[in-house]
Parts: structure tokens; C-alpha cells; sequence
């Protein structure tokens, strides 16, 4: 398993992008995503499916904030339900 000291030292340049979450109440969440790079919401939104089939959830996504609108960064809100 990687480290992020490793990978920042093997990858100098390396930005990662930061995700943050809050849940609003039991089934729910608000996800923050922040990234240096422009246009990679539709991706975010790609993951959270993608996590919800791994996990057997039903995942709904909505993009409630958009950095390529000029807000600060992009905001997800995201409804689950264990299958």
C-alpha cells in the first residue's frame, strides 16, 4: 500500500483532489470535492455509482454547486439506501 509521503516524494507535481463529507441526516450526505483541475464533476458523480454498485446501495447524485460556474468548488448531495 501506497502512502501519501511516498507519493509525494515519488510525485513531486502530484495534486490530489480533496473530498469532504457531511452528513445532512440518516440515508443522506453532502460531498465537497475540491480539485486543482477544471471539469472533472461528471467523474465524481461516475465514482459515487460506481461505489454504490460495489456496495450494493442505491446511490441518487445531484450537483448542487459548480466550480465551471464560479462557485469555489463543486457540491454533491447524495441520497443512499442499502439494497
Amino acid at each position: 500500500m501506497f502512502s501519501t509521503t511516498y507519493l509525494g516524494l515519488s510525485f513531486p507535481q502530484l495534486r490530489p483532489p480533496s473530498f469532504d463529507c457531511h452528513h445532512t441526516d440518516k440515508k443522506s450526505m453532502e460531498l465537497h470535492y475540491q480539485s486543482s483541475r477544471c471539469g472533472l464533476a461528471p467523474m465524481v458523480i461516475g465514482l459515487i455509482h460506481g461505489l454504490g454498485k460495489r456496495f450494493e446501495t442505491k446511490v441518487d447524485i445531484t450537483q448542487t454547486s459548480f466550480r465551471d460556474q464560479g462557485e469555489h468548488h463543486d457540491i454533491f448531495s447524495i441520497q443512499y439506501e442499502d439494497s
